[in-house]
């Protein structure tokens, strides 16, 4: 990781924080194409005219790029823009003063490559190392419903799920296949465990013993064949 520090109309020059304080770390892109984490410090070293800036930028390569020291404020997620299809969930809760920001470069057209993914676990480390309290990752769009990073805005979205779980942050829970047998049923009980159920007096009577067990996947006759069975046994 390389420092270029930013102009101080990028951050808040003024004041230090207690990096204790900072609770979420958020995920932007540049919006442009081709860029690195080099030229766009650069950039905000010598050339930003606004109050604009983020801690650290990341590229396509992998590099890593600190702009601006993490127990500085940057210029970086205010603003409200929508909270329309589930954006903004943390609006005014998250803001410049509790957050750390990661710009990722040469996104506007393209998904974070396996060096990018790499690096950004990486700085993810780096940043919750010296803010232990920065447990919640998110993105520009959670906060206060900006497009951006925009190929990866909205909810439930599968690149954005797939960089989570790439980075370490999510793990998709695997699918557990449920073998069935017709001869036990379709629950997790066998149908010999449910028949003594039934006799017991747990799945009713009649009719609404009946709905019960067929809503609970077993065949009403195949247990009833055992519950007889058993009782003459």
């Amino acid at each position: 990781m390389k420092t270029i520090k930013a102009k101080p109309i990028s951050y808040d020059y003024t004041r230090k924080r207690n990096r204790k304080s900072i609770d979420y770390i958020v995920i932007h892109y540049t919006g442009n194409k081709g860029d690195t984490a080099y030229g766009n410090c650069r950039y905000f070293q010598t050339g930003n005219t606004r109050q604009a800036g983020a801690h650290f930028f990341v590229d396509q390569q992998g590099n890593i790029y600190k702009s601006i020291p993490m127990n500085r404020t940057a210029w970086s997620v205010g603003g409200y823009f929508t909270k329309a299809n589930g954006a903004g969930k943390y609006y005014l809760k998250c803001t410049n003063y509790n957050s750390v920001s990661i710009e990722m470069c040469d996104c506007a057209t393209k998904d974070p490559s396996p060096a990018m993914r790499k690096a950004l676990k990486k700085l993810i480390k780096y940043i919750q190392k010296y803010c232990p309290n920065a447990k919640i990752l998110c993105r520009h769009w959670d906060v206060n419903g900006k497009s951006c990073p925009s190929r990866l805005t909205g909810t439930n979205n599968e690149r954005w799920n797939k960089l989570l779980e790439d980075i370490g942050y999510r793990k998709t829970p695997k699918k557990t296949e449920t073998k069935t047998d017709t001869k036990k049923g379709t629950g997790k009980k066998s149908n010999k465990e449910i028949a003594k159920e039934v006799i017991a007096g747990k799945w009713g009577n009649g009719t609404d013993r009946k709905k019960r067990l067929e809503s609970a996947g077993y065949n009403y006759s195949t247990i009833q064949k055992l519950v007889n069975d058993i009782l003459k046994g």
